[in-house]
């Protein structure tokens, strides 16, 4: 569905452009456009070594959109727009709310059934279904969707509050919101990533125009959220402040394995599957099945 939709939205900004833009295209387009085209070329020829036809079919999908993406980006600048207009980024940000409130209320629904929060689950292990994959997984991996989730809090913090496009109270309780539900989905790396961003923009923003009632704002904001961080169970300190341990036992039962050692394990099976083919790869149907081959060689649970 996804490179469908990025086929439309490259074919609309054919017809929708009156005039080429003259402007020089920033250098990190253009190594975006190389790099994609270069790539989807690659995994194109791959179908020649490939063994699995009809996964290798189905992988080319979806290596599509990672050709058309910066081809939209391209041709939309040229035109000297955006691809998106402000109401449809409005949407956006309505759709994650309304994703929230699904989440939300089926984590009610099954904290009722199991008479609280939290359960213990078929392999021993104890959740919450207000937190991370219990709480999103339905729908979608929490590392995503908080990542999708940020576009919307960036878009809140660069172009709805310094413009004034929606009334106050809408736009800090859209974002207190949002907020809520990234701490919620408990993706570490795109709430940091986020965070630190909108730090950033703030700072220079800030600096540009100064102006009394956005920074009073701004200190307010922090505040409510350092006081939040007070009133976080055990469990969120442990999730997000806790230094994983890096030793561990490819071998090991899954027990031993966390966020970080579980991609070192993986990282060091698929190395393994590169150096049978390092220059041109086990073929794009036959990756998944190389990976497993490596999983059962080092042992890897």
């Amino acid at each position: 569905l996804l490179p469908f939709l990025l086929l439309v939205i490259l074919l609309l900004s054919f017809s929708r452009e009156k005039r080429a833009s003259k402007r020089k295209l920033p250098r990190s387009l253009v190594f975006a456009l190389i790099f994609s085209v270069a790539g989807f070329l690659f995994s194109t020829l791959s179908l020649l070594w490939s063994v699995n036809k009809e996964a290798a079919w189905g992988s080319l999908e979806t290596n599509l959109s990672f050709l058309l993406l910066p081809l939209v980006f391209w041709r939309y600048f040229r035109a000297g727009r955006f691809p998106f207009s402000l109401h449809q980024l409005d949407g956006y940000v309505a759709g994650n709310l309304l994703v929230f409130g699904m989440c939300l209320v089926r984590a009610s629904f099954r904290a009722i059934r199991f008479g609280g929060a939290v359960f213990i689950n078929d392999f021993g292990f104890e959740r919450n279904v207000f937190t991370y994959a219990e709480f999103s997984q339905f729908l979608m991996h929490p590392g995503y969707l908080t990542l999708f989730t940020g576009v919307s809090v960036l878009y809140l913090l660069v172009q709805v509050i310094p413009n004034k496009m929606w009334a106050s109270w809408k736009s800090n309780a859209t974002l207190a919101v949002l907020f809520l539900f990234m701490f919620m989905l408990q993706g570490r790396m795109p709430l940091l990533a986020v965070l630190l961003t909108a730090f950033a923009f703030g700072s220079v923003h800030l600096a540009k125009s100064w102006d009394k009632r956005m920074a009073l704002r701004a200190v307010v904001g922090e505040g409510m959220a350092s006081g939040l961080m007070f009133l976080l169970p055990r469990h969120f300190y442990q999730r997000y402040l806790a230094m994983p341990d890096f030793n561990y036992e490819i071998s090991a039962p899954v027990s031993d394995f966390n966020s970080a050692t579980m991609r070192l394990a993986e990282w060091k099976c698929a190395l393994k599957a590169i150096q049978e083919a390092p220059f041109v790869g086990a073929g794009l149907g036959d990756r998944t099945q190389k990976l497993l081959d490596a999983y059962a060689l080092e042992g890897f649970q």
